[in-house]
């Protein structure tokens, strides 16, 4: 990693990452080359997810920076990540992999109607 890299990560951790306008709204899970799932869990600390973690994919859309990751939490919510870094593959084309970010609870933050969201819809 360089010192670009470094500098890069640590003034994102320091400054949140802003919504895209319109933001590209994605789920957890999926299928053969249309799913994304959570990179190496079992490294988790104490199988606790963490609140900034790794995902990696295969979109037709890929993600961007500020782009909104939905998932199902075992408390039966869902959960609101933001996607903060996207390295695109290019073998296979549709393949990334993305650090995303906590941000609560679709229930406790203002989005879209489902019907209203681009991108892959939920």
């Amino acid at each position: 990693m360089t010192l670009t890299d470094r500098i890069t990560r640590l003034f994102r951790k320091v400054v949140p990452v802003p919504l895209n306008n319109p933001a590209r709204f994605y789920t957890m899970g999926g299928g053969w080359g249309l799913a994304i799932n959570w990179w190496q869990p079992d490294k988790w600390p104490e199988g606790k997810m963490p609140k900034a973690t790794r995902v990696y994919g295969f979109q037709p859309r890929r993600p961007r920076r500020g782009d909104v990751l939905t998932v199902g939490m075992s408390s039966g919510r869902r959960g609101v990540f933001v996607f903060t870094d996207v390295e695109l593959k290019s073998d296979p084309h549709d393949m990334f992999f993305a650090d995303v970010e906590w941000r609560g609870y679709e229930d406790e933050l203002t989005m879209p109607r489902k019907e209203a969201r681009s991108g892959c819809l939920l």
